[in-house]
């Protein structure tokens, strides 16, 4: 077996396989309530026509189902050909004819699709329209009706592994072994944008969140997030496959991911972006109130409470201006206790001197410089360490 799709309303899956025919199964009966007992789900029609293994298939939508009542699939094959199946008799199919021997099905249309292998078919969401990639580099559009072309997409420098057309917007997604995914317009048939970041070939992607974000999977092991609008890379999941990623596929609700490699692992992701933008904003809350009693402290002149609460915020800034009024207010008797905290939150701060991050290392510099500057007794009394980490 070598490619799956299941009909929108569930109850079909359609399946290829090198034994060069397409095969329908029935999933409403009792026996295949569980997935696990695949042998016990009858299969109710099969279709020959091809000449050669059958890499790709693809179910229509549901919308169609229900306007115009016709059910039909496309396949893609070794052979360069694609095949527009009309599978409406299934529609008349009731559970207890699974006895019955499979329906045999003849292609409707057959179209010499490219001029090598078509790895992959994707279905426009309103069924008019059908996309093809294959290892020719190419992508092309045809007419759903009767396999038509409508347009030759072009732009990848390698062969084509996976087109998905937008649920929302007129806009096909492509991936490529050329380790890029294209954005193309439904429109004018140009391409929008490439997105880049993948190291090995792109195998598979999927649409989330009503169109605006990307889920790409890749023979580098990694599967990786990506905004539409800035065509940025926002998260990459990795060491969870050891090899090329195969397989990508989302539940229903998007709550849930699935991937299946070369290290014969499927992987379950849940979709934790709610829980983190929960937390985020109970820290952002958490953070206001500090700096809320931060500000109390100061006005109340509790500089030490105040010193230790601009630490946990990492505001060197105003540590720095605390230390400032706390030497400006205090008498010379009471210096040395200045001078303590100042060292404790030196040390504190000795971890950014080294810090990659170029801002880090010049907020440390900043801070000494600002109080060497007002009170000259810290030229001879701050910590040698952090003068020479500052002129690195």
């Amino acid at each position: 077996m070598l490619s799956i799709d299941v009909s929108s309303d569930g109850r079909w899956l359609v399946s290829t396989s090198k034994d060069k025919t397409v095969r329908w199964w029935d999933l409403s009966t009792p026996s295949s309530a569980s997935l696990f007992s695949m042998t016990d789900i009858p299969c109710v029609a099969i279709g020959e026509g091809h000449a050669e293994s059958v890499g790709t298939v693809a179910f229509c939508k549901a919308k169609t189902v229900q306007q115009t009542n016709r059910l039909f699939v496309v396949s893609g094959a070794r052979d360069r050909t694609i095949k527009l199946w009309d599978c409406s008799i299934l529609l008349k199919h009731t559970p207890s004819a699974t006895a019955s021997s499979p329906f045999n099905l003849s292609p409707v249309v057959s179209r010499l699709g490219h001029s090598k292998d078509i790895n992959c078919l994707d279905i426009s969401p309103n069924d008019k329209l059908v996309a093809s990639g294959s290892e020719d580099k190419s992508i092309r559009l045809w007419s759903s009706d009767d396999l038509s072309p409508q347009a030759v997409l072009q732009g990848h420098k390698r062969g084509v592994w996976c087109v998905r057309f937008s649920p929302v917007d007129k806009v096909l997604a492509s991936t490529s072994g050329d380790k890029t995914i294209k954005l193309w317009s439904m429109t004018d048939y140009t391409c929008l944008k490439t997105l880049e970041g993948h190291s090995a070939s792109v195998k598979q992607l999927q649409f989330l969140h009503a169109g605006m974000q990307l889920l790409t999977s890749a023979d580098d092991g990694m599967v990786k997030l990506w905004t539409i609008k800035t065509a940025e890379c926002v998260n990459t999941f990795a060491e969870e496959h050891s090899g090329k990623i195969w397989g990508l596929v989302l539940t229903q609700d998007q709550q849930k991911m699935i991937t299946g490699g070369g290290d014969s692992i499927l992987n379950i992701w849940t979709d934790v972006s709610e829980q983190d933008k929960n937390q985020d904003e109970e820290a952002q809350e958490q953070n206001i109130l500090k700096e809320q009693q931060l500000n109390n402290w100061l006005r109340q002149k509790k500089y030490d409470k105040a010193v230790q609460l601009a630490l946990d915020l990492e505001q060197p800034r105003k540590l720095c201006d605390i230390f400032t009024k706390m030497c400006l207010e205090e008498e010379k008797t009471k210096q040395q206790e200045v001078k303590e905290q100042v060292d404790q939150a030196v040390q504190q701060f000795d971890r950014y001197s080294t810090h990659s991050d170029t801002s880090w290392r010049n907020m440390h510099f900043y801070i000494i410089k600002r109080l060497s500057q007002h009170f000259s007794f810290f030229f001879t009394w701050l910590p040698v360490r952090s003068f020479n980490s500052c002129s690195n």
